[in-house]
């Protein structure tokens, strides 16, 4: 391939004193290393990965999509970086639609072909210009320059380089150079690279070495304006995709800090303070200077009088709405649903009486994410290209099961929907304004009524906005040395000092392993004899230095004259064989995000389970090969395992679910800690209590950021019959069945009605604690699904609460159900005294071939009594 630019090894420089500032903060951006770290890395990884596929015998492989495709998803961050999360997500879902030949002439043609590179880059445009809107289902969808040149600089990155219009236009602001030229897309990359190749050179001469084109790119993002007002970092062509059938986006802080949003998602709205001003209806001002004027006359500022115009005047219905917490999180997206609503107004939504300026909104979108840029400090304001680009994006990565949802927003796919995404039910948003009063919660009710459900529900609700940011790099080293011992720790450390080979136990005692195995281990003293005692012991045996007898395998260190400690030959081999992966591990922490469970345990009481199993208890150690005896550990439960974990980390949440608390003797489980657990008696509260654990002797108390949530049955055991130790330290939540969850017509039965009979039935003969949940009948579509239900959810369920008790049983399930029993013909001479006759005995009925009969019996049940 030729680029076959004219002049393009030299460019006139209007700026000089300008240029070489730029040269110098390059300088300086590579001697800090980021040009490496933050630059060269994730450009050359493009290149390296990207180009091996484009290799031409590669494109003319029978695999190559398959190949082309892996290759865009490895570098999807990389080519979002380049271009946008758009063209990243865009061009894997064309890819996927064409076949292998298309492709095939396409990128031979682009990268290989004997026109000049302006005719190619036009053609590739206009081919796929023509397909990619039919493939996304979106005419208004076409290929960006920037993805092109992408293309071409993974093939061929010493002739050319990646194309972002807005650096070399403010690169020629600044520096006084030819801007961009062109009409077509061939003409305006081959006008771009005649700057690049000329500021490659240009750059040389001050730099004293000839820079590669990445790095010519680089230096243009390391010189660019940074303000977000003077540079969109999406090309034109980007931007005009961002109308969205003529649907603007606006962002809203819904209070500082989004104090307001809890009431705005449940109430279906977004609101404005400015309570300075009263509870004057804002449209009585006909312009901002009247707003500004009134904001100055209460003595606030009038830095709020755009937000207010917006929020009165610009934004619209059916316009997009997006509300955020502080400058980087998003906590939900929706669809504004009504005009300005004034404070007066009857129909006003809010109920703060601080922010009562409100319009409706129906949100759809209400899974919170972090995204890596910052808002602006307005109240309302437009969202850009750039910014929606992003959000998109951090959806993407964070919940990937709503970017479909979000796309939809996008194209206006919304005026016949109402049913909003990820909106918790009425119990889990109960739950979490129950949690900021109390930290111990226990949800009761008949089997059936959705407490398991709701409970994962709220964990991932309450949970959620500590999932947003990737797991800081010293977590996942204190994770890593969680699951060593002080002599993995030590090799460990050992490993990590290359190429330092010898240390003095002080220089381990402040090494970030062994600092840390303190964290985990809660230890600050005597922890150089720790240290001392582990190396004495997996000391070598040959090793005349060490005059300590009891020495154990692993056989790892040794100790010199001067009192230095190393790893033996023996001990690197044993090192590579068994940290091999923790050492990668430090060496190459994970930019994954943090995963839920990090923050809750799931247990399930039964009647066995002990304090040992909760708290603390002594364990068997597993025992060595020529071990003549067993060894004991004290070993710490699930509980006192969460709260250690919430201890080390103060700022997040942990949440420990107990399901089924009320089937193990709670007295027993929790033992000293259930006073332990109590509000006010946590640790950093005002009446903080600790105890001395009876096996390891800890000094332990319960942390602040511990919340218990349990469950139970009142089939199984009413909460009269509880322990009042634990009745007085936690908070009950009914949870009944609720009939709006059934359908109302399954086959002709209305199941609303059969499920509210039956539970009155119940209740009459037995207690409202014996109910059947709603669950029992949710999701049910025809006579085939109805059926199994009954004969195997139902019927069973009742069949126990009335064991052995027919008449109660026909009481309940209604006499359709029952056929009465013939008389047994097997007893010679007529029934035995002992056998009584009198009593009618009835069987169930099944119906196994009638479906009319069967559903006949169902709505007699609910029939009208008359």
């Amino acid at each position: 391939m030729s680029v076959n630019h004219q002049d393009s090894s030299s460019i006139k420089i209007g700026n000089t004193e300008e240029f070489r500032r730029a040269v110098a903060a390059f300088q300086e951006f590579e001697r800090d290393g980021r040009l490496d770290s933050e630059e060269r890395a994730y450009k050359k990884r493009l290149i390296r990965v990207l180009g091996a596929v484009l290799a031409r015998a590669e494109i003319e492989n029978p695999q190559f999509k398959e190949k082309l495709q892996a290759a865009l998803r490895e570098c999807s961050k990389e080519i979002s970086n380049l271009a946008d999360f758009r063209t990243a997500d865009d061009i894997r879902k064309y890819v996927a639609d064409v076949t292998n030949e298309r492709l095939q002439e396409l990128f031979l043609r682009l990268l290989y072909g004997s026109e000049s590179l302006v005719t190619r880059v036009n053609w590739f445009k206009e081919q796929v210009d023509s397909e990619i809107g039919v493939a996304l289902n979106d005419p208004r969808k076409k290929i960006h320059l920037a993805l092109i040149s992408i293309f071409l600089t993974a093939a061929f990155p010493d002739k050319c380089t990646f194309y972002r219009a807005t650096l070399m236009g403010n690169a020629a602001r600044k520096w006084n150079i030819a801007p961009i030229s062109g009409d077509s897309a061939g003409e305006k990359y081959e006008s771009y690279m005649q700057n690049m190749l000329g500021l490659q050179a240009a750059f040389g001469e001050e730099l004293g070495y000839s820079p590669d084109l990445v790095d010519t790119h680089s230096a243009l993002w390391i010189n660019r304006d940074r303000g977000s007002d003077k540079e969109d970092e999406l090309e034109e062509d980007a931007k005009a995709e961002h109308q969205f059938s003529g649907h603007a986006i606006w962002k809203i802080a819904p209070g500082r800090g989004a104090s307001e949003w809890e009431m705005c998602r449940v109430r279906n709205c977004i609101v404005i303070g400015w309570s300075n001003l009263g509870n004057r209806d804002l449209r009585e001002f006909s312009n901002k200077q009247e707003i500004e004027q009134a904001l100055t006359a209460v003595g606030v500022g009038a830095g709020g009088a755009a937000s207010i115009w917006n929020f009165v005047h610009e934004i619209k219905a059916n316009s997009l709405v997006v509300a955020n917490q502080g400058l980087t999180d998003v906590v939900g997206i929706g669809i504004v649903t009504s005009n300005y609503i004034p404070p007066n107004d009857p129909q006003n939504p809010s109920t703060n009486s601080q922010m009562r300026h409100a319009r409706r909104v129906d949100w759809r979108i209400i899974a919170p994410v972090h995204v890596d840029f910052q808002f602006g400090q307005q109240t309302a304001a437009p969202v850009k290209p750039a910014q929606w680009a992003k959000i998109k994006q951090a959806y993407a990565e964070q919940h990937p099961e709503l970017l479909s949802e979000i796309e939809k927003l996008e194209r206006g796919e919304f005026s016949n929907s109402n049913v909003p995404i990820q909106t918790e039910s009425r119990q889990v948003q109960n739950l979490m304004g129950i949690c900021k009063e109390t930290r111990n919660i226990i949800l009761y009710g008949p089997p059936g009524t959705g407490k398991t459900y709701n409970v994962q529900r709220f964990r991932d609700a309450f949970l959620a906005p500590q999932l947003r940011k990737a797991v800081p790099v010293q977590e996942q080293h204190l994770a890593l040395v969680s699951e060593l011992n002080w002599y993995e720790a030590i090799a460990l450390t050992m490993i990590l000092g290359a190429p330092k080979t010898h240390f003095r136990v002080q220089e381990l005692l402040d090494s970030e392993p062994i600092r840390l195995m303190m964290q985990f281990k809660q230890r600050e003293k005597n922890v150089a004899n720790t240290l001392w005692s582990y190396l004495q012991t997996h000391t070598s045996p040959n090793v005349e230095t060490v005059r300590f007898t009891n020495r154990r395998d692993p056989f790892l260190f040794a100790k010199s004259a001067a009192s230095e400690w190393f790893l033996t030959d023996e001990g690197k081999a044993w090192a590579n064989d068994n940290l091999a992966q923790t050492f990668e591990a430090w060496r190459n922490p994970s930019s994954q995000q943090i995963d839920i469970n990090q923050f809750f345990d799931f247990i399930t009481f039964h009647q066995s389970f002990a304090y040992e199993e909760f708290v603390e208890g002594l364990k068997p150690l597993e025992p060595e090969d020529d071990a003549t005896f067993v060894q004991y550990r004290v070993m710490s439960g699930v509980f006192k395992k969460i709260c250690e974990r919430a201890m080390r980390d103060p700022q997040n949440n942990y949440l420990l679910i107990i399901d089924e608390i009320n089937r193990a003797n709670i007295s027993k489980v929790f033992g000293e800690l259930i006073t332990l657990i109590e509000d006010d008696k946590r640790l950093g509260e005002d009446y903080e209590l600790k105890v001395r654990l009876s096996y390891s002797q800890q000094e332990f108390g319960v942390p602040a950021n511990v919340y218990i949530l349990g469950t139970m049955n009142t089939a199984d055991r009413s909460i009269a019959l509880l322990d009042i130790a634990l009745r007085r330290r936690f908070t009950f939540v009914e949870m009944m069945p609720l009939l709006e969850k059934v359908s109302e017509n399954v086959a002709g039965v209305d199941l609303r009605a059969l499920l509210e009979r039956m539970n009155a039935r119940i209740t009459a003969l037995l207690d409202r604690d014996h109910q059947l949940g709603h669950s029992y009948l949710m999701n049910l579509e025809n006579a085939d699904n109805l059926r199994f239900a009954w004969y195997h959810r139902v019927v069973p369920l009742l069949q126990e609460y009335f064991y052995n008790d027919d008449q109660r049983l026909r009481a309940v399930l209604g006499t359709a159900f029952f056929e009465k029993r013939p008389e047994a013909k097997i007893w010679e001479g007529g029934a035995p005294e002992m056998l009584d006759t009198e009593t009618e005995h009835f069987d169930l009925q099944k119906f196994e071939s009638d479906d009319q009969a069967f559903l006949n019996a169902l709505r007699a049940i609910y029939k009208p009594v008359t």
